[in-house]
């Protein structure tokens, strides 16, 4: 089966070559040549580096795949005159279109022809033109290859090309001699004594140029912004990248370059022509805030104004922000030298508040200062509608509702308290249906699920001590604090939950946050019976009922008591009937019931670090790092220990401290999610994902909440199995509806490309699994020699479309390594179905 899938790839790859080659040359005149390919050769050795690929001024037309040039033979499929085939058509076959006319009119004839020459455009439009050689464009790659690698410091570096023609077609290699590199031997100074030289001497050894580097221009440029950067950020406000320059000496022996730094005056213009003066620093003298800044009502007056210690907040109507909320989102102060990175800050702090539409802050020289070396800032708000309201309707397909309909209404409310506050409310309602576990199979819906959730953001920690030592407000803090009330009434697992917390949250850099949620305290009550519970959950019910035959036949006089938990508590606590076949599916059903159908309260603490490169450059390589702890019950084990709270026993004989005559769960849970993302060219990038996560119950829980229990499968997991599907470890034939357990491990790899336009591609691989720590069934346990062996696979493609603000997306899994089947027979692919893989819709990538 294995060799006869090859081969059938190996042949349509055959096809595919011979037919890509056939088509790409259809429009390609006598005498040009198709581009197929660059190549670039640095000393005589092949290079895979991007960098060269920059320089050339003629690339191949795009391809697909890595080898299938998609676009060209997109183009190549157009009628680039649709109008003279069109007439060609009609000359040839007059009398049926007179008979179309007659029949259909000559309006419906000429629609026809409208819809071909439209289509005909869209496909030329679509497609792409062939890439013919242009000697001219070959030789301006040449000149520019060769300057690149004089610019890294190879001055005697020269490029040339060689070009191989076959069938129209054309290769290019571009050969380049680098010859020896040079090496900065010495550098010079010409600084303006005094400011210039005292504030360059105080960051010298930052410099980006070092005695004995090999010269790269780069560095001169890197140099020329640390430096401005450097001057701006220490109070000269005016100072200009351009006021920096450098010469390079190349004629000393032993490849050696001797360099000069140079920095000049301020350049001012007089009536006597140009002059230099000395730099200076600058202060802010004032800082003017406009609250309600519109362009429209620029020359509208000030109604209502608050100043103070050199801050002015004008409006033109109204004032309705305090003061202090937009102090602490400014970084600059009257009396204060000027900084070019309090400005940035500024800026990003507040637009961060989440309340101003848009920002602006602009600087100009205070006129009423005789030095004048003192600046007046003038900070423009535009803000946002203080009220808004969304209301959102969408399809949905979830394992608890099946198929179904949501609905979400929201409500925002911006400066709450005049404080820069946001309040937030959603109500959220979904209906779905469950037909394979309904009594009634005719009704519409069957199962619902409705919720409120509330937030209230501050700019700032709400705490009763100040923070600023450790926290400065440039790491813009946020206190959230958030409440829910949900209710989930569907077969078998309805329930209400009641949520309340209070979190931290802070940026340490542009690539660095925390989040401490100092208190999060949830409530969880099971709603349904013990028989709704069974018949939604079949296979389980089926394993208490042959465990209750065989023991009723043996105890009859129990038979009364037949479906009840007191049974099952007498069936758990038998030795006799622990012997019986049917006693360990019945003890790890009963065990899954009640751990279900458990009412729980969760009160716990969390922290969570986030590590992000990609910045601003959407367009670069990065990395992704989460990592985060949760601590649960230790508030209520504290209590205990002051005074000791009522127990309960369940079915097991395990004993849990109670709340409000509910257990409290106690355990700790580690989650770590490592991402790469790698940007091949301007459409490909490879993504990978590692997630490993860890739940220990202790203390007064022997089991975690099944809210906080991991599982494997679904749509941003491992896609060729559903949600709850996969595992737990290597066990066979696992006999509940929903997997779930204490460790996850989760890797991913995505290729993602584009098709054309807006339309994308993706190849993907993923694996992953659930395990147990000290469950009965060994096959379900974590071991080091064997967890690797359990990994299920996933493999599969996507396709997606980009919306610019939201990612619609479709994938297609197929089961590659099946850990629940026997060991040699794991390897299922070759048994998929191609046109029945598992299908996962969603918005958004999965990772």
């Amino acid at each position: 089966m294995k060799r006869f899938l090859l081969a059938n790839i190996s042949l349509i790859l055959v096809l595919l070559t011979t037919l890509s080659g056939c088509i790409s040359t259809k429009r390609v005149e006598d005498g040009d040549y198709l581009l197929e390919k660059n190549t670039v050769l640095i000393n005589e050795k092949r290079i895979f580096s991007s960098e060269p690929d920059r320089y050339i001024r003629q690339k191949p037309n795009q391809v697909f795949l890595g080898f299938y040039p998609f676009y060209l033979h997109l183009y190549n499929l157009a009628d680039l005159n649709p109008e003279e085939e069109i007439n060609r058509i009609k000359e040839e076959n007059s009398g049926k279109v007179k008979f179309m006319e007659a029949v259909f009119s000559k309006k419906a004839v000429k629609g026809l022809e409208l819809d071909y020459t439209s289509i005909q455009k869209w496909v030329k439009e679509t497609g792409e033109e062939p890439v013919l050689l242009k000697d001219k464009k070959t030789n301006k790659s040449v000149e520019q290859l060769a300057q690149l690698y004089k610019n890294k410091g190879y001055f005697r570096a020269t490029a040339s090309d060689e070009v191989n023609y076959a069938y129209k077609k054309a290769k290019v290699r571009y050969n380049i001699n680098t010859g020896p590199a040079y090496f900065i031997d010495t550098i010079e100074y010409s600084l303006p004594a005094g400011l210039v030289t005292e504030l360059y001497n105080s960051e010298k050894d930052k410099s980006f140029l070092k005695v004995g580097d090999q010269f790269n221009q780069s560095n001169f440029f890197s140099e020329q912004s640390r430096i401005t950067n450097h001057f701006k950020n220490s109070g000269i406000y005016n100072f200009r990248k351009n006021f920096i320059s450098f010469t390079a000496d190349t004629n000393k022996a032993g490849h050696k370059v001797k360099i000069k730094l140079i920095i000049s005056d301020l350049p001012v213009k007089t009536s006597m022509g140009l002059s230099f003066v000395p730099h200076k620093i600058y202060t802010v003298s004032t800082v003017n805030v406009y609250t309600d800044y519109k362009y429209e009502n620029y020359t509208k007056v000030v109604k209502d104004s608050i100043s103070g210690n050199g801050y002015y907040f004008l409006a033109k109507d109204e004032n309705l922000y305090k003061p202090r909320a937009l102090k602490d989102a400014i970084f600059f102060e009257p009396g204060k030298v000027y900084d070019e990175e309090n400005k940035r800050l500024t800026i990003k702090s507040l637009g961060s508040l989440g309340i101003f539409k848009l920002t602006d802050v602009k600087f100009k020289i205070d006129s009423t200062n005789s030095s004048y070396s003192s600046l007046i800032s003038n900070i423009y708000l535009t803000p946002l509608k203080r009220n808004t309201t969304k209301i959102e309707f969408e399809g949905t397909n979830s394992n608890t509702l099946g198929l179904g309909l949501a609905t979400n209404f929201s409500f925002t409310n911006r400066n709450t308290f005049g404080g820069a506050e946001i309040f937030s409310v959603s109500v959220n309602g979904m209906v779905g249906n469950q037909k394979e576990t309904s009594l009634n199979n005719d009704a519409i819906f069957n199962a619902y699920q409705y919720g409120v959730n509330a937030s209230l953001q501050f700019p700032r920690f709400l705490l009763p001590f100040e923070t600023r030592n450790f926290v400065p407000k440039k790491m813009m803090p946020k206190t959230t604090i958030n409440a829910s009330l949900n209710n989930q009434l569907n077969i078998g697992l309805s329930k209400n939950s009641s949520n309340a917390s209070i979190d931290y949250s802070w940026r340490q850099s542009p690539t660095k946050s925390h989040s401490i949620g100092l208190y999060n305290l949830q409530f969880i009550k099971y709603l349904n019976s013990q028989e709704d519970y069974f018949r939604a959950n079949p296979s389980e019910y089926e394993n208490i009922k042959l465990a209750e035959d065989a023991f009723l036949t043996e105890n009859p006089e129990y038979e009364d008591l037949r479906d009840t938990k007191e049974l099952y508590v007498i069936m758990l606590n038998d030795d006799e009937f622990k012997d019986d076949p049917t006693y360990q599916d019945f003890a790890n059903s009963v065990q899954r019931y009640q751990r279900l159908t458990q009412n729980y309260l969760i009160s716990s603490s969390s922290y969570s670090f986030t590590y992000n490169s990609q910045g601003e450059n959407k367009e670069k390589s990065f990395l992704f790092f989460r990592g985060r702890v949760e601590l649960a019950g230790t508030m209520f084990s504290l209590a205990n220990a002051i005074s000791p709270l009522n127990v309960i026993e369940d079915a097991n004989g395990f004993e849990s401290k109670t709340v409000f005559g509910m257990p409290y769960a106690q355990f700790v849970k580690f989650d770590l999610d490592f991402r790469k993302y790698w940007r091949l060219n301007s459409k490909d990038k490879l993504a990978f994902r590692a997630l490993v996560g860890l739940a220990l119950p202790f203390g007064n829980s022997n089991t975690v909440p099944f809210e906080r229990a991991y599982f494997s499968g679904g749509v941003s997991d491992i896609r060729a199995w559903r949600p709850y599907e996969l595992g737990p470890g290597g066990v066979q034939d696992y006999p509940f509806d929903y997997s779930y357990d204490k460790v996850k491990i989760t890797l991913g790899l995505e290729y993602r490309f584009g098709i054309f336009n807006k339309l994308l591609g993706a190849v993907f691989v993923d694996a992953g699994n659930i395990w147990g720590i000290g469950n009965t069934d060994e096959l379900s346990n974590f071991k080091v020699d064997t967890f690797y062996k359990q990994l299920g696979v996933g493999s599969g493609f996507g396709l997606r479309y980009d919306f610019n603000f939201f990612v619609f997306r479709f994938d297609f899994g197929y089961k590659t390594y099946d850990p629940s089947k026997p060991e040699g027979k794991r390897w299922v692919l070759e048994y998929q179905k191609l046109f029945d893989p598992q299908v996962n819709f969603a918005i958004g990538y999965p990772f």
